[in-house]
């Protein structure tokens, strides 16, 4: 039983900041494709594709195509759940590197980083379902001159 525990603390004891990262992947796509996309970090992908985005802070993703109209979707920053495993080493000794004091120093790591990895954005896939703009017809010369009258 404690080689099982054991095991299981050598999986998840490990701290936020070594097995996630300060980035996350996000996957992005649109109907139709072909949308820029920009974050509020001033990166930005054409649909389909990939944002490696930093875990610390919430972002707004802004979706533009020619002929559509802008949408914007919000990633927010939540709190990793993988920081639990800082917890389990501190009540199981030998969870990190069978340092008795393994869990405090990764939760001082997780809590200290400035990288964001405790972190978590959500949602991880987001889809752009794009609305075509009203098009635009210019006035008849019939309807220009009715205006004109009534001036």
């Amino acid at each position: 039983m404690k080689k099982t525990i054991f095991a299981i603390c050598l999986l998840i004891g490990g701290c936020s900041t070594i097995t996630n990262g300060p980035t996350q992947e996000i996957a992005v796509t649109s109907d139709p494709p072909g949308a820029i996309i920009t974050t509020t970090n001033f990166e930005w992908i054409k649909t389909p594709g990939i944002l490696n985005l930093p875990r610390k802070n919430s972002t707004i993703l802004t979706a533009n195509l020619f002929g559509y109209k802008t949408a914007k979707k919000e990633l927010k920053c939540s709190f990793n759940p993988l920081i639990a495993g800082d917890a389990v080493g501190q009540y199981y000794p030998r969870s990190f590197l069978l340092q008795p004091d393994g869990g405090v120093a990764l939760f001082m790591l997780d809590m200290m980083a400035s990288d964001g990895a405790i972190g978590l954005l959500s949602p991880t896939r987001v889809h752009f379902d794009l609305v075509p703009k009203k098009p635009y017809h210019p006035p008849t010369l019939e309807e220009v001159r009715q205006k004109m009258m009534q001036l």
